[in-house]
């Protein structure tokens, strides 16, 4: 008559046994995939994809909403282009926005540089010395106001960024990006 007693006990112990494991944090050993969100924004200056008449014969350059930049996490050889889109309205501070997966392993955060450059389908390929080709349209269709922006090359300088490994997705925002024109740009007038 007293057997089922202890029997008893011992399942309500190996349940709250089962209970507390089941509580624990999982750890993972080995690389796990992460995606951030990246957000980077840049100032209007006059490196940028439009022209805009002042009235005064003086013109400002600015980003036009839907701008794509191309943005590099490496110059090796194996890199990846990743595309950024401009959500920003035309005179407005740019802000580019994309997504990137790194792999993480063992670590909370993953950092490095990222190159930046317009028009993104200006990227060409990569070589394995870290050297990007990219590539301008041979012909250009500037408009009555503007330039083609599909033409003008710009590159940014490197920018420094920390993405937290930890949680679901990694929120990443980048202040200030500075590009500088790699052509010429000219504007004739014929009368």
């Amino acid at each position: 008559n007293d057997m089922p007693k202890p029997m008893n006990i011992f399942v309500l112990v190996a349940v709250a046994a089962m209970t507390l494991v089941s509580c624990q944090k999982n750890e993972i050993n080995g690389p796990v995939n992460k995606e951030a969100h990246f957000t980077t924004k840049a100032d209007i200056a006059e490196t940028k994809t439009a022209i805009t008449d002042n009235g005064d014969k003086t013109y400002t350059p600015t980003w036009a909403n839907g701008d794509k930049i191309g943005v590099l996490f490496s110059l090796e050889g194996t890199a990846e282009k990743v595309e950024f889109e401009n959500t920003a309205e035309a005179g407005e501070i740019a802000t580019f926005e994309g997504k990137h997966a790194f792999t993480v392993e063992g670590a909370s955060e993953v950092d490095g540089n990222l190159y930046a450059f317009y028009p993104s389908s200006a990227f060409n390929k990569m070589y394995d010395d870290g050297g990007v080709r990219l590539d301008l349209k041979a012909t250009q269709y500037p408009t009555s106001t503007s330039f083609d922006p599909s033409c003008d090359l710009l590159i940014a300088k490197p920018c420094y960024y920390m993405a937290e490994a930890t949680g679901e997705d990694a929120e990443v925002v980048i202040d200030d990006m500075y590009f500088a024109r790699m052509m010429s740009v000219l504007r004739i007038n014929l009368n």
